[in-house]
């Protein structure tokens, strides 16, 4: 059962959980007012007003952030159409766009069993086609992924084989072949469709037996999917809208949940932060491995 935890913090429109294990840390956002919350497992949550760092240039959303495994240290944020750092002692810095401002906006990012960061974005009009995956590295910036509407969730198989792939406004999770080393894509394959009445396919986690977790953006759930992309588990979620999932904690034993709210008319629970222990471990999560462009 879903149970809302630090509710001191009420998002607009909560996103990116994560679970920083070297610091025993749970951070997460509010999207549209550029925050980033973090909190010890058993302490206050504190937060950071972002946006207020970001050139006028950039549309201040924030929606994911990670920590960096080298120097310089501290975290790289996806924010508006570019990235963010900052660092552990405080403030923020922009670095460089990567998509043209006005047109594009980042949905999300995750980090790649080797450290690469991969970043989803979506034309502002929600045009068919227009959004793409974004691999940041070593190599830079490459879209390594065109032709996607809406991609909002990323996540990796335990073996590291396999890129999981939302993509909201077709409703799928795809199942595409994936080279570790290389960060090379193979073809998609559909694992889940999820009918309208269903809801949207939003935030995406892996546990370690190898199923997808998927916030249901409209549905008011947090669902659970052999990797055949058989239905196991339904959760129901008390709030507007349900954008993202993680397993956080000591043992990854904790599912997370974001959630926003809609203007007006809103159910009470909505913006909170939600909690629940499924019985199953999610997977450690990666620190972005760098370098930190421009």
């Amino acid at each position: 059962m879903l149970e809302p935890i630090h509710p001191e913090i009420v998002c607009d429109l909560g996103e990116g959980p994560r679970w920083d294990a070297a610091t025993g840390t749970l951070r997460w956002t509010d999207l549209h007012r550029a925050r980033l919350h973090a909190a010890p497992w058993k302490g206050r949550a504190r937060t950071v007003d972002v946006g207020r760092h970001l050139p006028l240039a950039w549309t201040a959303t924030l929606s994911a952030a990670v920590p960096v495994a080298g120097p310089p240290g501290g975290l790289v944020a996806v924010a508006g159409n570019g990235l963010v750092h900052l660092p552990a002692g405080g403030g923020a810095r922009a670095l460089r766009p990567l998509v043209p401002p006005g047109t594009l906006r980042f949905t999300g990012a995750a980090c790649d069993p080797s450290g690469r960061l991969w970043a989803g974005a979506m034309d502002r009009r929600v045009a068919q086609g227009a959004g793409l995956l974004m691999r940041i590295g070593p190599g830079g910036a490459v879209r390594a992924l065109t032709g996607l509407t809406a991609p909002n969730g990323l996540a990796w198989s335990p073996d590291g084989r396999t890129m999981y792939v939302t993509d909201a406004r077709p409703g799928t999770i795809t199942a595409h072949p994936f080279d570790p080393v290389a960060g090379a894509v193979g073809r998609p394959r559909t694992v889940v469709r999820l009918a309208p009445a269903e809801g949207v396919p939003d935030g995406l986690a892996v546990d370690v037996e190898g199923c997808l977790w998927t916030a249901t953006w409209t549905g008011r759930q947090v669902r659970r999917y052999t990797p055949g992309g058989r239905l196991l588990t339904a959760l129901d979620v008390p709030a507007d809208r349900v954008a993202a999932c993680a397993f956080a904690g000591p043992d990854l034993g904790t599912l997370v949940v974001t959630t926003g709210r809609v203007p007006g008319a809103s159910l009470p629970g909505s913006g909170r932060l939600y909690a629940a222990v499924p019985g199953v471990r999610g997977l450690p999560g990666t620190p972005y491995a760098g370098p930190l462009p421009g």
